[in-house]
Protein backbone atom coordinates (compact mmCIF):
# COMPACT_ATOMS: atom_id res chain seq x y z
CA UNK A 1 0.00 0.00 0.00
CA UNK A 2 1.62 3.66 -1.23
CA UNK A 3 0.16 6.03 1.38
CA UNK A 4 0.98 9.79 0.58
CA UNK A 5 -0.21 13.19 2.19
CA UNK A 6 0.87 16.42 4.13
CA UNK A 7 -1.06 18.02 6.36
CA UNK A 8 -0.45 20.89 8.13
CA UNK A 9 -1.36 22.67 11.80
CA UNK A 10 -0.76 26.44 12.34
CA UNK A 11 -0.57 27.19 16.23
CA UNK A 12 -0.11 30.21 17.99
CA UNK A 13 3.04 29.85 19.45
CA UNK A 14 2.03 31.41 22.45
CA UNK A 15 1.54 28.77 25.31
CA UNK A 16 3.13 25.03 25.81
CA UNK A 17 -0.29 23.90 25.29
CA UNK A 18 0.82 23.86 21.66
CA UNK A 19 3.20 20.93 22.42
CA UNK A 20 -0.23 19.25 23.47
CA UNK A 21 -1.66 20.05 20.24
CA UNK A 22 1.21 19.01 18.24
CA UNK A 23 1.34 15.16 19.74
CA UNK A 24 -2.89 15.29 18.99
CA UNK A 25 -2.56 16.03 15.63
CA UNK A 26 0.32 14.00 14.64
CA UNK A 27 -1.78 11.14 16.02
CA UNK A 28 -5.04 12.12 13.96
CA UNK A 29 -2.93 12.58 11.25
CA UNK A 30 -1.66 9.35 11.27
CA UNK A 31 -3.29 6.95 13.35
CA UNK A 32 -3.94 3.60 11.24
CA UNK A 33 -2.03 4.27 8.70
CA UNK A 34 1.87 4.67 10.55
CA UNK A 35 3.18 1.84 12.85
CA UNK A 36 2.44 2.52 16.75
CA UNK A 37 6.26 2.51 17.32
CA UNK A 38 7.22 5.55 14.29
CA UNK A 39 3.90 7.01 15.45
CA UNK A 40 5.07 7.27 19.41
CA UNK A 41 8.34 8.67 18.30
CA UNK A 42 6.91 11.24 15.52
CA UNK A 43 4.46 12.38 18.74
CA UNK A 44 7.52 13.26 21.25
CA UNK A 45 9.35 14.79 18.41
CA UNK A 46 6.81 17.03 17.49
CA UNK A 47 6.09 17.51 20.80
CA UNK A 48 9.70 18.35 21.76
CA UNK A 49 10.50 20.55 18.83
CA UNK A 50 7.43 23.01 19.19
CA UNK A 51 8.59 23.01 23.24
CA UNK A 52 11.71 24.35 21.56
CA UNK A 53 10.64 26.74 19.64
CA UNK A 54 8.04 28.13 22.59
CA UNK A 55 11.09 28.34 24.69
CA UNK A 56 13.95 29.79 22.67
CA UNK A 57 11.91 31.41 19.39
CA UNK A 58 10.11 34.55 18.90
CA UNK A 59 6.33 34.15 19.96
CA UNK A 60 5.02 33.93 16.55
CA UNK A 61 3.18 30.89 14.70
CA UNK A 62 4.36 27.80 14.80
CA UNK A 63 3.82 25.57 11.91
CA UNK A 64 3.87 21.79 12.34
CA UNK A 65 3.44 19.45 9.09
CA UNK A 66 3.29 15.86 8.93
CA UNK A 67 4.35 13.92 5.67
CA UNK A 68 3.57 10.29 4.77
CA UNK A 69 5.40 8.86 1.73
CA UNK A 70 5.87 5.11 0.78
CA UNK A 71 6.53 3.31 4.35
CA UNK A 72 8.41 6.55 5.48
CA UNK A 73 7.05 9.47 7.46
CA UNK A 74 8.57 12.92 8.55
CA UNK A 75 7.83 15.79 11.01
CA UNK A 76 7.96 19.51 10.02
CA UNK A 77 8.10 22.26 12.44
CA UNK A 78 8.91 25.85 11.24
CA UNK A 79 9.13 28.78 13.73
CA UNK A 80 10.88 32.62 14.08
CA UNK A 81 13.61 32.96 16.22
CA UNK A 82 16.17 35.89 16.71
CA UNK A 83 18.68 35.40 13.68
CA UNK A 84 21.85 35.42 16.20
CA UNK A 85 20.51 32.47 18.39
CA UNK A 86 22.52 30.11 18.15
CA UNK A 87 21.25 26.21 16.81
CA UNK A 88 24.14 23.23 17.64
CA UNK A 89 24.53 21.41 14.69
CA UNK A 90 22.79 18.36 14.38
CA UNK A 91 26.01 16.41 14.01
CA UNK A 92 26.33 17.25 18.07
CA UNK A 93 22.55 17.10 19.04
CA UNK A 94 23.19 13.28 20.57
CA UNK A 95 25.56 15.13 23.10
CA UNK A 96 24.18 18.55 23.65
CA UNK A 97 22.07 17.87 26.68
CA UNK A 98 24.52 15.43 28.74
CA UNK A 99 26.23 17.51 31.03
CA UNK A 100 22.98 20.32 31.76
CA UNK A 101 19.49 21.05 31.64
CA UNK A 102 19.33 22.67 28.17
CA UNK A 103 19.40 20.67 24.64
CA UNK A 104 18.02 16.86 26.42
CA UNK A 105 15.10 17.45 23.83
CA UNK A 106 17.72 18.13 21.05
CA UNK A 107 19.37 14.73 21.87
CA UNK A 108 15.92 13.01 21.69
CA UNK A 109 14.78 14.32 18.68
CA UNK A 110 18.12 12.96 17.21
CA UNK A 111 17.79 9.56 18.75
CA UNK A 112 14.40 9.06 18.06
CA UNK A 113 14.62 10.36 14.18
CA UNK A 114 16.87 8.82 11.79
CA UNK A 115 17.54 11.57 9.61
CA UNK A 116 17.02 15.39 11.00
CA UNK A 117 17.31 18.40 8.60
CA UNK A 118 17.75 22.05 9.73
CA UNK A 119 16.96 25.02 7.46
CA UNK A 120 17.12 28.41 8.73
CA UNK A 121 16.80 31.58 6.47
CA UNK A 122 16.61 35.18 8.84
CA UNK A 123 14.48 34.28 12.11
CA UNK A 124 13.05 31.40 10.22
CA UNK A 125 13.94 27.98 11.61
CA UNK A 126 12.38 24.92 10.22
CA UNK A 127 13.42 21.47 11.38
CA UNK A 128 12.16 18.08 9.93
CA UNK A 129 12.48 14.84 11.39
CA UNK A 130 12.47 11.92 9.11
CA UNK A 131 11.35 8.44 9.90
CA UNK A 132 10.79 5.21 8.95
CA UNK A 133 8.34 2.96 9.60
CA UNK A 134 9.04 0.71 12.28
CA UNK A 135 6.85 -2.46 12.04
CA UNK A 136 3.73 -3.02 10.37
CA UNK A 137 -0.24 -1.11 10.98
Amino acid sequence: MTVRGVRELVLAGEDHGDAWASRQFVLRSTVGVVPAGTLADMQHVASELVTNALRHGLRKPISVIVHLRRRRAAVTVTSQSPPDAEIPHVSEWSQVGLNGRSGRGLALVSGLSDRVDVDRWGERVTVTAHFKWKGSV
